[in-house]
């Protein structure tokens, strides 16, 4: 090699490999090696590499036999405090407003594990919720939402220690139920005379609106 860089693109994801370089001066005269090792990612690994779950094409994934052991990167996430366990990203595009229900399945009853909800990722979002047991013996958790806003989420399901404790398997539940037509917000009255009234309210998403009036008490269907 006659730079002082290389990059090598025919690695397996999530094999282990070795890494050695040493100077070479020509004629047989070298240096001693020195050497990295380190695995190549796997999806669900960090923020920028995770599992997509597509909710437009499945609307309620089961995703069964996921694994956080021997993960490269850690986030320090909102789940406890100075947790830096290992850590698998699921992230989703909620396609519009919609109700989501997340649970965590564990089948060999993990202590310490936990799951939390991110706007965006883990690096750069916020968390909006989590579920979490300091328990051995709790083999459910769960998070729900009603009328989330349309975006990019990220779910992280975690456990509490990087060396003694790892989510071996588990299946993760995923219900996504889209609003097709929101409630009306800020409706007001914004000039009233003698024989008009005017109003206005939020657009929001929407472009088409019904508008019904008659005499004080008249029957407004509302189904």
């Amino acid at each position: 090699i006659t730079d002082s860089s290389v990059t090598i693109s025919e690695l397996t994801s999530g094999n282990f490999y070795d890494f050695y370089v040493r100077i070479n001066c020509g004629e047989g005269d070298v240096g001693e090696w020195e050497m990295i090792n380190a695995k190549a990612l796997e999806y669900g690994d960090r923020c920028d590499v995770p599992i997509i779950i597509d909710l437009v094409s499945n609307q309620n994934p089961v995703l069964e036999d996921q694994t956080t052991c021997d993960r490269l990167e850690v986030y320090n996430t909102c789940l406890w405090a100075n947790s830096f366990g290992p850590q698998i990203i699921f992230q989703m595009e909620l396609p519009g407003f919609g109700d989501l229900d997340i649970s965590l399945l564990s089948r060999f009853y993990e202590r310490r594990c936990g799951i939390a909800f991110y706007s965006g990722c883990v690096d750069d979002g916020d968390c909006i919720d989590k579920d979490f047991t300091d328990d051995d013996y709790v083999d459910s958790l769960g998070l729900s939402f009603e009328n989330l806003d349309p975006g990019v989420y990220s779910i992280v399901a975690s456990s509490w220690e990087a060396l003694n404790s790892c989510i071996n398997e588990f299946d993760l539940v995923i219900t996504y139920n889209g609003v097709t037509c929101l409630d009306l917000n800020g409706l007001e009255m914004t000039e009233l005379g003698n024989e008009f009234a005017s109003f206005q309210w939020d657009a929001g998403e929407s472009n088409l609106w019904d508008f019904a009036y008659d005499t004080l008490g008249f029957s407004i269907e509302t189904e």
